[in-house]
């Protein structure tokens, strides 16, 4: 709970957790500090919901019976930040390519290809809409993408739209839902959400 760095990421391995949303509550507060002033009510059982969970290797499973294919999928998520490609996800099995991609399509319906620009999309998502803004092309580097065209290109075959138009809908989104929420619990007080 709480997300808290030094514990987390200090543990072997290293612990997932609940982050609260620390900005909603700030606002939140702020706004009941603003009524409470101005000698209006307010609610005394106002919730916030968490950001959500900040996934880290103690919450890390993979859980498919076939051992190359967890070979594979656990050199991707060990090297999700570095690029690489299907050949040295090959050589972490211990089976043929041919063998790897038809395991892949029987057991998880896509290809080795598919797969890792799936994960590395994922990876970019959660980076793109963390309060810490990265540059692109740092993102890109930091997600195993060769360059920010690359990222680009696969962002937008996977998602539908660009890294950065991704970005701007899910930062209008987030601090519309803020808005929407903080004076929805104000004006209903005894709901909890």
């Amino acid at each position: 709970m709480e997300n808290d760095p030094t514990l987390c990421e200090f543990c072997q391995p290293t612990l997932s957790s609940i982050s609260r949303n620390s900005w909603e509550i700030g606002l939140v507060a702020a706004e009941m500090l603003d009524r409470m002033m101005d000698g209006k009510p307010v609610p005394m059982d106002t919730a916030v919901e968490p950001e959500g969970v900040v996934a880290r290797q103690s919450t890390d499973t993979i859980a498919v019976e076939d051992v190359h294919l967890a070979a594979a999928l656990h050199f991707i998520h060990d090297h999700i930040s570095e690029p690489f490609g299907i050949d040295s996800i090959v050589k972490a099995t211990s089976i043929s390519r041919r063998q790897l991609e038809n395991r892949f399509r029987r057991l998880l319906g896509c290809t080795p290809h598919d797969y890792l620009c799936r994960k590395r999309v994922e990876r970019a998502k959660q980076l793109l809409i963390a309060p810490e803004k990265i540059k692109l092309h740092k993102l890109a580097m930091t997600c195993g993408f060769s360059n920010m065209e690359h990222m680009r290109i696969v962002f937008k075959r996977v998602t539908g739209m660009t890294p950065q138009g991704y970005r701007q809908s899910e930062g209008r989104l987030g601090s519309n839902e803020r808005s929407t929420a903080a004076s929805d619990s104000l004006s209903h007080p005894t709901s909890n959400r």
